[in-house]
């Protein structure tokens, strides 16, 4: 609770142009003000209030990371944990830091925001220097759609390296998008200067919604990884490729639905998909080559996991009112 006292100060006048006011002691004491210290004063028409520089400035979240004798991948896990809870810099001290320089600074660039502002031989201290204002969820799910769309469009035709690696970038950039909604929904949660305002309902969908999209290009890695190791692209039958086309218009059907909040439109491609799941399973094991027989169990694993997500898109449109 706070109070407000009023108390009559003197003006007194200072050279020829100029008149002050004393502060009450007891206000600097509070707001750890001295004299040398600015503030800040604002003037209206009959008023003028003054304010503590020093108490309006963001207090920023620190992460101290202790690295030493760690293994490159503890060292991940503990950059990745301190960027999706939030902190807005994060300082890694270790004596041999230098030769762990190279895949930190390659593991930090997947990490939007974050950027090296000093690097020693013991430290490297990263900032978040993202304008969070200029973000929206929204459109990063687009971006995650898009990137699965043309994932189930290539991935009858991996011939090479270089399209497998294609498709791996595009899974890890999915992997960097849902880093940064999960720091998004962290912030919202635990900072009231966060100027991104994101309901609890929004947030478990949006968790839910990115978790599925992740394990659906897993699928898809696995499934073009198979076709790539034993080359079956020119094996494939014309009911695979037609498999992955209606796979592929489902999922646009289903994200439409969930853009447009038409639970019907989500309620039908669910009921396609079901029937497309029945289709793929009738084909498991009708060739004799065991890795055809094996794509197509990486192929019904996709279609799973978008049935997943389409329960979840209409419980998403289903509200409930306060009365």
């Amino acid at each position: 609770m706070f109070y407000m006292f009023m108390k009559l100060r003197k003006i007194i006048a200072f050279g020829k142009s100029s008149f002050i006011i004393s502060l009450p002691k007891k206000w600097l004491k509070n707001n750890n003000l001295t004299s040398g210290n600015y503030v800040s004063v604002i003037e209206n028409d009959t008023s003028i209030s003054i304010e503590s520089i020093e108490k309006n400035k963001k207090i920023k979240k620190i992460c101290n990371l202790n690295v030493e004798d760690l293994p490159i991948s503890a060292i991940k896990k503990l950059i990745l944990s301190a960027y999706v809870k939030g902190a807005e810099i994060i300082e890694i001290k270790c004596s041999n830091i230098i030769k762990k320089n190279s895949e930190i600074k390659t593991f930090i660039s997947k990490l939007n925001g974050l950027n090296i502002i000093e690097s020693g031989k013991d430290k490297i201290i990263i900032e978040d220097l993202l304008d969070y204002s200029k973000l929206s969820i929204n459109n990063m799910i687009k971006r995650c759609e898009i990137i699965i769309k043309y994932i189930f469009s290539i991935l009858s035709e991996v011939h090479s390296k270089a399209d497998l690696q294609s498709i791996n970038e595009r899974y890890e950039e999915v992997n960097s998008i849902q880093y940064l909604i999960n720091r998004i929904i962290n912030l919202s949660c635990n900072n009231n200067e966060f100027n991104i305002d994101i309901n609890n309902h929004d947030k478990l969908n949006f968790f839910l919604i990115l978790k599925k999209f992740k394990l659906i290009l897993k699928n898809c890695l696995r499934t073009a990884d198979t076709i790539f190791h034993y080359s079956l692209s020119d094996y494939l039958d014309k009911n695979f490729i037609e498999y992955i086309k209606n796979i592929n218009n489902l999922f646009s059907d289903l994200m439409n639905s969930y853009h447009s909040k038409n639970f019907m439109l989500a309620n039908d491609s669910f009921e396609d998909l079901k029937k497309l799941e029945k289709d793929v399973y009738d084909k498991f094991g009708v060739s004799k080559n065991i890795y055809l027989n094996k794509i197509y169990v990486e192929l019904l694993l996709i279609i799973i996991e978008i049935k997943y997500l389409s329960n979840i898109i209409m419980n998403e449109q289903v509200n409930i009112i306060e009365n």
